[in-house]
């Protein structure tokens, strides 16, 4: 297991079951999520609709201290 910050969407039910914790800055909200890593890249939902949520962009953490 791995963790990613990214977008935090409560409506999609991906995000709420990978998110540990949860945050908001200028009103956006982020999530520190787990995720499995599949040849080096973690494993996000793929959206069709969000051309910029590529796997390669992510900063990937060991624990998710170093996350947070």
């Amino acid at each position: 297991m791995a963790y990613i910050i990214g977008n935090y969407n409560k409506y999609d039910s991906w995000d709420r079951a990978h998110s540990t914790y949860k945050f908001t800055i200028n009103g956006n909200w982020y999530a520190v999520k787990e995720v499995e890593m599949c040849w080096g890249l973690p494993a996000i939902e793929f959206k069709v609709d969000e051309r910029d949520d590529a796997a390669e962009t992510y900063l990937i953490y060991e624990t998710e201290e170093e996350a947070i």
